[in-house]
């Protein structure tokens, strides 16, 4: 869905929250979880025209998580999510206030995610195949798939490091940030198939003006 569609729709009816509330009441926020270590654990990023991500059996896992989330918190939207290799980006509007703080939510996510890629790293440990991981129906860790460890894969006993989470103030935030989201996998793959775009240059002169590009630098090898 288009993001001019898409935006109006509720932007418009939200009353944006001030810098000096954080995390607390209704809100739209942004909330970031990187795989500790940033081992790719949630899936692998490819492309054939358009970049996308093929998401593990744990990846599987993380999205339904996120689509899950209103079951759990009815008073929480999933706005749109990204599952990347090594994090994964989630776009949420909290309606009402209700929940006592959005960080409450996100290790309560964060814990579920946890506790299911050990379990999955038991079974990789034991030499069950990736097919037969997605087939697996017990969910309990005594049964099948006994822990000998709490290691998540990563070489941490918990899958994410500290979530990052950001509160949204304005309605053009919320479009920058939807379309960002929207176009990770397609930013990491330009990003890896053209690694110079990305590299920072110093000291760059055009026009007989120095500077110093922190982005991208394609546009100053033109004529």
């Amino acid at each position: 869905m288009a993001v001019s569609i898409i935006i109006p729709t509720f932007a418009s009816m939200f009353k944006w929250k001030p810098q000096s509330e954080k995390f607390k009441g209704e809100g739209i926020y942004h909330l970031t979880f990187a795989v500790n270590n940033r081992v790719p654990l949630l899936g692998e990023l490819r492309g054939d025209g358009v970049a996308y991500v093929s998401p593990t059996p744990l990846g599987i896992f993380v999205i339904n998580a996120i689509e899950q989330l209103p079951t759990y918190y009815p008073k929480i939207q999933v706005i749109t999510k990204c599952l990347m290799p090594d994090h994964v980006h989630i776009l949420l509007w909290t309606h009402e206030g209700e929940y006592e703080s959005i960080k409450m939510v996100a290790r309560a996510f964060a814990q579920g995610c946890s506790k299911e890629a050990r379990r999955l790293w038991q079974l990789r440990m034991q030499g069950v195949s990736l097919n037969a991981q997605l087939n697996c129906v017990d969910k309990n860790t005594g049964n099948g798939a006994p822990m000998q460890d709490y290691s998540c894969g990563n070489g941490a006993n918990t899958l994410f490091s500290t979530p990052y989470v950001r509160t949204l103030v304005h309605a053009g935030q919320l479009r920058n940030m939807y379309d960002y989201i929207r176009k990770n996998p397609q930013l990491a793959w330009i990003k890896r198939m053209h690694p110079d775009l990305f590299r920072l240059r110093r000291n760059t002169v055009c026009a007989g003006l120095t500077s110093r590009p922190l982005a991208t630098i394609g546009c100053w090898n033109g004529p």
